[in-house]
C-alpha cells in the first residue's frame, strides 16, 4: 500500500513541475479544482487548424489552460484552442464513454454537426 501512496505522490509532483507557472500566465481561472468530483467530457476547436481535439477531466477550465500552455504536448502545435462543447457527468466511466463516441466519429463535419446538436437524438450523448 505504501508504494502505490508514493508512486500516487511522484506522479502529482511530476504534474506539478511539468505546469509550474502555468497558472500564474491564466490568473483568471486558478482555484478551479472541482471537489464534487464530477467529469466533463469536451471538445476543443482550433482556428489556427481548423481541428478538434477531445477529451475529458473533471476540471475543464484547467484542462484547457493546460492545452495553451508552453508545456502541452500534442495540441502545442495548433494553439489556441477554445473550448467549443462540454458536457457534465456524474462519473468518469460516463466522461470516457461519450469521449470514445465522439473520437469515434473521426470526422470533422460530424463533430461539428454534434456540437451544432444535429446529432443530439442519441440518449447517451445529447447535449445538455
Amino acid at each position: 500500500m505504501e508504494k502505490v501512496v508514493l508512486t500516487c505522490h511522484r506522479v502529482y509532483n511530476d504534474y506539478r513541475h511539468k505546469y509550474r507557472g502555468v497558472e500564474e500566465q491564466y490568473s483568471g481561472v486558478t482555484g478551479t479544482h472541482n471537489p464534487s468530483m464530477e467529469f466533463h467530457t469536451y471538445i476543443l476547436y482550433s482556428k489556427l487548424a481548423d481541428k478538434y481535439y477531445i477529451g475529458h477531466t473533471n476540471d475543464t477550465a484547467r484542462r484547457l489552460v493546460e492545452h495553451n500552455s508552453d508545456r502541452a504536448g500534442w495540441t502545442k502545435p495548433y494553439q489556441p484552442w477554445e473550448l467549443a462543447w462540454s458536457r457534465k457527468l456524474e462519473t468518469r466511466a460516463e466522461a470516457m464513454k461519450i469521449e470514445r463516441y465522439l473520437k469515434s466519429l473521426k470526422d470533422r463535419k460530424l463533430i461539428a454537426q454534434y456540437i451544432a446538436g444535429w446529432r443530439s437524438s442519441i440518449p447517451a450523448c445529447r447535449n445538455s
